[in-house]
């Protein structure tokens, strides 16, 4: 019988600090995304220190997770292939989200409308959607790029970092 082969993941940038992605942020999510099938995903288990009511998973955590994955599907899929900050943000909860259990996030864009990408996304545990959301992502300029280019690590991400160099965030 021969073994099924498992395509390697191309796993997209983040910052040692920050709340959602850092590897070093101790209050923070961890949350560690790769590219797939035109979406960018990630799986978490969410602490129960995080929660709103007992079990379940704070509304603001959620809105966290989906900015997210939204946002690094703007970098990785929008055409500017540059860095963005959200400009607006809309979702809908569906059903509670449980703490202390894997939950899986993604984010694809919708449209690119050159300057924003409009964006959106799911937060899903067992094939149940349990949150969406909907985001308007506008394009950073090559100069505020070459100031957040210093924080990206690349860690097992090698496939975006020449084209975030390539957008004026080279650090020299």
């Amino acid at each position: 019988m021969r073994r099924k082969q498992m395509k390697k993941r191309e796993y997209v940038p983040y910052t040692n600090s920050c709340f959602a992605c850092g590897d070093e942020n101790e209050s923070g999510l961890r949350l560690e995304l790769f590219e797939e099938g035109g979406r960018v995903k990630g799986s978490v288990s969410i602490d129960e220190h995080l929660n709103g009511y007992a079990g379940m998973v704070h509304g603001g955590i959620i809105c966290a997770l989906l900015d997210e994955a939204m946002i690094w599907s703007a970098v990785i899929f929008g055409g500017k292939r540059t860095m963005y900050v959200t400009a607006e943000m809309r979702l809908r909860f569906l059903a509670p989200v449980p703490v202390s259990q894997e939950i899986s996030v993604s984010g694809w864009v919708v449209e690119d409308r050159g300057r924003f990408v409009i964006c959106d996304g799911e937060v899903e545990r067992d094939g149940s959607i349990l949150a969406t959301g909907n985001g308007k992502f506008l394009a950073l300029g090559n100069e505020k790029i070459k100031e957040i280019h210093p924080q990206l690590k690349y860690g097992r991400c090698m496939k975006y970092k020449d084209f975030i160099k390539s957008k004026g965030g080279e650090n020299e």
